[in-house]
């Protein structure tokens, strides 16, 4: 069955002609991906988490240009393809989101895995790749379903079922952001919760809350650097017959057209139409789809020569726009949905009726002609759907629909262009392409205009560094005209992103509020302006002076945070001003480290230095590491004058363990520059070096966390070895990396399980255990056995594992730790309980007297994880008596209750979200968006317009934000509007990512407008049915332009009119 299913992948045309249509930039460059590592929302794991993992949680919600914070994501770069087989098909199998902008090669990614998967046959782990587009409008099952019956498979959902449960299929789904409806998203997410062992890879173009599905491992296809893009225009090119044309190319290649060509697909389009007589490139990305769509029959016609219809090509391009409109408007102009594709026969329908109407005799004739013409001509293709056509990229649909709406631009009325049009999402990127190709100044100001005054201000900030250079000065002035607070300005001429709303952000600059100031130079970028560049230094070496004369340190205090806002501030103007400063900072002379604490503890300096100048510091820090390492490991010399440290609290302390603690204090101060190096294979290569020298067993475990995720075998060898290691610390935490990194080392690890050392069998057991190989259980069940104290921790993390490892084997063993009286003390305290949770987690009702005895000890985490089992046991009275009287962890009873099905504990999740305590914010979170009614969402708002009332909390506004965005988006969008005024009344930091993240849940911008739009819709049908009624015909497209069509399409041309047969 499955090598039929594998046949039909190998042979069908849309696969195999992944490369040849619109992206071949991967057939001469390799794409790359980095991963984003972000805490799951809803994550059920929490027993091990400390309170600052907690916190971490909570980050910090902005725009991600805005701050330069390498410490702050992990970031992993490798091919896309390498990284997507890693993470979805190594030994975890994971849900991976794959994000990235139109035209990155998402799509084309995907489509290649499938492919080669096909191609490997069942050798790859036995699992069936299935490609899924998500834009049809029906249940995912049926989607899967569907592609096995086009290769006539016959596959019942009962089959579907067992496969998905035995994790046979890798599903690669494709469009997260065009899922057609918020019904059909909540289904999807339904679909991977069920499923959470099921390999599964999304992609999306957007990366807010409503297009990530809450999927924790996350990449993103990576822009273009220089050097590929050289690289490609320089092979492209040369295919192309003009070898010495790219450095005229690539040198026109600036500012927002540099960031068009970092987009895979259209580069090779600026390659496409480049002109070697001209020697010109678009300046826009509208223009530049305009040039390729009237280049395209020559494009064409060099690599293939495709008979046609009389005309088409004359004809062709009005074709498309009417159908990318069509497609984009729909027939419901209630639908905040675009058609991404389209059955061929509704389409032939659409394009006959707009041609009758226009007065086109034989129609329907001409309507199949052209539509085959499209196709055979690349122009259209094949969808998955049987039957359906669509564009060959969405970029093309928008940009063909662009040019209709430009034609009917000067019928519109204000609010027809603001109500079916500016206020719905579908249509940003289309009037986006539009503005590069409006050539009457009055009509640019006015679709700015509306959309800045009367739609949304984001919104027409973006729109306004759409429009032609040349009118951009009145176009930003619209902006400065709204008179705004100073940060909604920032953030309006930062959206802009043109040079003209640069240079008003230089004037931001002498802000008072650094914050303001960092977000402005953010936007600005690298500049020449010595002014601007002097201002922000006179600003950095005050705050400098304020910070090292300081007495003070910690607590409240925030000018170590500020000191770095600054230097960050810098850092975005002028990049070897800010690295001359660190150095200033860092380096006591051009060799060797300050190790002084209070830049070390209270600064990024070491990660930003780091992420600045990697390539000049990276000797440096090598060898201080090298050198403490070496001295750190040098006999104690008493006659040799060491400076250590002479605290009161250290008096007593042996002059050998305070030499020892000074050493780890450098060496950690040492690893925090690791923090800012993004190169994984430099940062791995060093650690590697550095663990095989060190002594240190709390280093050791530093280290180890400090190691990167990836396919790297010396960095399993070495962790493999640590194994070994004298401290369980060490060992535990070398466990912890090699799960983390799904190692591949199985038949190494199997082979240790027969070591004679019993910490090292039982570490090579855990590992394979975790993993999900069943091999591994003797040896953990033998440990469980022993009586000897020292392996109480060993037995402990056992007895967590057993249950998922080998349920039916694993409930004897922890029902005899239950009932065995004999072994009391720290066993009873700590095996015992986590037998119980393990016994809990398969429903057994015996764990519910230790689960109880554990609940009225008292101590926290006892308590929290007794409260969550007790609740999967459906124990309910104590979870009520500890919500009732505010006992430890009534945070957790009001969560766990909430997962059982009581609403009324809203009022108590409110005040657990003032108040985490016990409870981890993301489970207060998911369960409060959950219950949220338009009283909870109106509290979570008073919070965010009087953000004094919780400044103690500075991660309190955070929570909020992440509530708001996953409640119900039927109440979110009655309070849209709200949370615009507030943003217009104050500075709130979160309001725009939850503003746009609702709105991209919505798929409007303006909530009153929307309504607008419903009972015009309403008002507009009754008309139709009262039409009817009465006889008369009614146009679809009344706005529709006349345009000559040749009345008579009967001859197809062998050869191009211009050649010879």
């Amino acid at each position: 069955m499955f090598d039929q299913y594998r046949q039909f992948i190998q042979q069908d045309p849309r696969y195999q002609n992944v490369r040849e249509l619109y992206t071949e930039t991967e057939a001469l460059i390799s794409l790359e991906a980095e991963t984003i590592e972000r805490q799951p929302k809803r994550s059920e794991q929490e027993t091990e988490r400390s309170e600052q993992e907690i916190e971490r949680s909570e980050q910090e919600i902005e725009r991600p240009e805005q701050k330069i914070e390498p410490g702050q994501k992990k970031v992993q770069r490798f091919l896309v393809l390498e990284g997507l087989r890693r993470m979805a098909l190594g030994p975890e199998r994971q849900h991976v989101l794959l994000a990235g902008r139109p035209g990155s090669g998402k799509s084309t990614t995907l489509q290649r895995l499938l492919l080669e998967l096909a191609n490997a046959g069942p050798a790859e782990g036995t699992v069936i790749p299935v490609y899924v587009q998500l834009k049809r409008d029906c249940p995912i099952t049926d989607l899967i379903l569907a592609e096995f019956r086009k290769a006539k498979v016959r596959v019942t959902l009962e089959q579907l079922d067992e496969w998905l449960l035995q994790d046979q299929l890798l599903l690669l789904l494709d469009g997260v952001n065009e899922i057609p409806s918020e019904e059909r998203r909540r289904q999807l997410q339904d679909f991977r919760d069920d499923n959470p062992t099921t390999p599964m890879i999304f992609t999306t173009r957007d990366l807010s809350v409503g297009g990530d599905l809450g999927i924790a491992k996350r990449l993103e296809m990576r822009s273009l650097s220089e050097p590929q893009m050289r690289e490609f225009v320089g092979k492209y090119l040369t295919k192309r017959g003009m070898p010495d044309q790219a450095d005229t190319l690539l040198r026109q290649l600036r500012d927002r057209l540099r960031e068009i060509a970092e987009t895979p697909l259209l580069l090779k389009l600026l390659c496409d139409v480049f002109d070697p007589a001209t020697r010109k490139i678009p300046q826009s990305k509208g223009e530049l789809f305009r040039q390729f769509d009237q280049k395209y029959d020559h494009i064409k016609k060099d690599k293939e020569y495709v008979p046609v219809s009389e005309n088409f090509w004359e004809f062709k391009a009005e074709i498309l726009q009417f159908l990318a409109f069509a497609m984009i408007l729909t027939d419901d102009k209630t639908s905040v949905e675009a058609w991404y594709s389209l059955p061929r026969d509704r389409a032939e329908t659409l394009l006959e009726t707009w041609l009758k109407n226009r007065g086109v005799v034989d129609s329907a004739t001409k309507a199949k002609l052209w539509l085959n013409d499209l196709q055979r001509c690349h122009l259209l293709q094949d969808a998955k759907d049987p039957g359906d056509i669509e564009f060959h990229h969405q970029l093309f649909q928008e940009y063909y629909a662009a040019e209709y709406l430009l034609r009917l631009l000067p019928t519109l009325s204000d609010d027809q262009l603001k109500q079916n049009y500016l206020n719905l999402l579908k249509w940003t990127e289309a009037i986006a392409l539009m503005l590069a190709l409006v050539r009457e100044e009055e009509q640019a100001l006015r679709i700015v205009g509306l959309a800045l005054h009367d739609v949304d201000l984001i919104l027409g900030a973006r729109l306004s560094g759409e429009v032609p250079s040349h009118y951009q000065e009145k176009i930003v002035g619209l902006i400065i005209q709204q008179e705004l607070p100073q940060w909604l300005e920032i953030e309006l001429l930062g959206e802009s992103k043109t040079e003209v709303a640069k240079r008003h952000l230089f004037q931001h600059l002498s802000h008072p509020d650094i914050e303001l100031v960092r977000k402005a130079a953010a936007f600005i970028g690298e500049t020449s302006n010595q002014e601007a560049i002097e201002l922000v230094e006179r600003r950095l070496q005050s705050i400098d002076v304020q910070f090292f004369s300081q007495k003070v340190f910690g607590g409240s205090d925030r000018t170590g945070n500020l000191w770095t806002a600054h230097v960050e501030s810098l850092a975005h103007l002028a990049p070897n001003r800010a690295i001359d400063f660190l150095r200033s900072r860092l380096l006591l002379n051009d060799e060797v480290i300050n190790y002084d604490f209070r830049l070390h503890y209270h600064t990024d300096a070491a990660p930003l230095m780091m992420y600045l100048d990697a390539e000049s510091f990276l000797p440096i820090f090598i060898k201080n590491l090298e050198d403490t390492q070496f001295e750190s490991q040098r006999p104690f010399d008493s006659d040799k004058n060491e400076d250590l440290d002479e605290s009161d609290f250290l008096r007593n302390v042996p002059i050998e363990k305070r030499r020892e603690m000074a050493f780890n204090n450098q060496k950690s101060i040492l690893l925090s520059f690791m923090k800012g190096l993004d190169d994984h294979d430099s940062v791995n290569s060093i650690l590697v070096a550095a663990l095989e020298r060190e002594s240190s067993s709390s280093t050791k475990v530093e280290m180890i966390r400090l190691l990167r995720d990836g396919n790297d075998e010396r960095v399993d060898q070495l962790l493999i070895n640590l194994l070994s290691d004298e401290n369980f610390k060490v060992q535990k935490e070398a466990c912890t990396k090699l799960i983390s990194r799904a190692t591949d080392q199985i038949e190494q690890l199997e082979k240790l399980l027969e070591h004679s050392d019993i910490k090292i069998s039982w570490a090579a057991a855990f590992i394979l255990g975790s993993l999900g190989y069943i091999i591994a259980f003797p040896v953990l069940a033998d440990i469980i056995g022993t009586r000897d104290l020292k392996y109480l921790e060993m037995q402990r993390y056992t007895a967590q594992l057993l249950g998922s490892l080998n349920p039916d084997a694993s409930v004897p063993i922890l029902m005899e730790i239950l009932t065995d009286e004999s072994r009391n003390g720290e066993f009873k305290f700590a095996v015992r309980s986590e037998a119980a949770h393990s016994l809990a987690e398969m429903g057994y009702q015996e764990a519910v007297p230790e689960l109880l005895r554990e609940h009225r000890l008292g101590f926290r985490n006892n308590v929290r994880d007794s409260i969550r089992s007790l609740a999967k046991l459906g124990l309910e009275e104590d979870l009520w008596t500890t919500l009732r009287d505010r006992e430890l962890a009534w945070q957790t009873a009001a969560v766990e209750l909430s997962k059982l099905g009581h609403s009324q504990v809203l009022p108590d999740l409110r005040q657990a979200l003032t108040s985490l305590e016990t409870e981890s914010a993301s489970n207060v979170i998911g369960e409060l968006a959950k219950l949220a009614d338009l009283e909870t969402i109106d509290w979570l708002l008073d919070a965010l317009r009087n953000p004094e009332q919780h400044k103690t909390d500075r991660y309190f506004l955070n929570r909020v934000a992440l509530v708001l965005v996953e409640c119900d988006i039927k109440l979110l969008e009655k309070r849209l509007q709200s949370l615009v005024e507030i943003g217009r009344s104050r500075y709130v930091e979160q309001l725009s990512w939850v503003i746009s993240t609702i709105q991209n849940r919505c798929q409007f911008y303006n909530y009153e407008i929307w309504q607008e739009t419903i009972e015009n819709a309403n008002l507009e049908s009754q008309k139709k049915r009262q039409a009817t009624t009465a006889g008369q015909t009614t146009n679809i497209f009344p706005n529709t332009p006349e345009v000559k069509i040749f009345e008579r399409v009967e001859n197809y041309y062998e050869h191009p009119p211009d050649s010879n047969p």
